[in-house]
C-alpha cells in the first residue's frame, strides 16, 4: 500500500507539473512593439562612390508598430501606412499594401532588409534598393536605427 500511494503521489505530482502553464515560457519576438526612429540615413552612390547623404528630418515624429500576428504600422508626419512582416534569420521582409495616402495611390512593395542589430529596445538594419535620381537608377543604402 506504501508503494501505490508514493506511486500515486509521483503521478498525481508529474500531472500537475505538466498541466501548469508557464508565463513567459515561450520567447516573445523582440521585434514586436512600437518603434521610434532615432535616425534613417540614405546613402546615395553614382558610379560605386557615395554622392549623397541624406538624413530623414521627421526623427522622433515618426513611428513603426510590429504587431504579433505578422502585421504593423509605420506613421511618418501623422500619415500611416500598413505593412505584413516576417522575419528570417536577419533577414526582415515588409510588404506594404496598396494603399491611397494624402490622394496619392501607392502599390504595394516588398522591402527586404539585413537586421545588423535587434535586442529589446534597440533595432538597426539596411535596406538596399535602387534611387532614381534625374531619371537615372543609382543604388541606394538606408541604415535605420529605431528604440522602444
Amino acid at each position: 500500500m506504501k508503494h501505490t500511494y508514493k506511486l500515486l503521489l509521483i503521478v498525481a505530482a508529474i500531472t500537475f507539473i505538466a498541466a501548469c502553464k508557464k508565463s513567459g515560457s515561450s520567447p516573445s519576438n523582440p521585434i514586436v512593439g512600437k518603434w521610434t526612429v532615432v535616425s534613417d540615413t540614405a546613402r546615395i552612390y553614382q558610379g560605386g562612390t557615395l554622392s549623397q547623404v541624406l538624413p530623414d528630418s521627421l526623427i522622433g515624429t515618426n513611428f513603426i508598430l510590429f504587431n504579433s500576428n505578422g502585421t504593423g504600422s509605420e506613421t511618418e508626419s501623422d500619415v500611416s501606412s500598413t505593412f505584413k512582416w516576417s522575419v528570417s534569420g536577419s533577414t526582415l521582409t515588409v510588404i506594404s499594401d496598396a494603399q491611397t495616402i494624402e490622394g496619392i495611390q501607392v502599390p504595394s512593395t516588398t522591402t527586404t532588409s539585413v537586421i545588423k542589430t535587434l535586442t529589446a529596445h534597440t533595432l538597426y538594419f539596411y535596406i538596399s534598393e535602387t534611387a532614381i535620381i534625374d531619371n537615372v537608377s543609382v543604388p541606394e543604402t538606408d541604415a535605420v536605427h529605431l528604440t522602444k
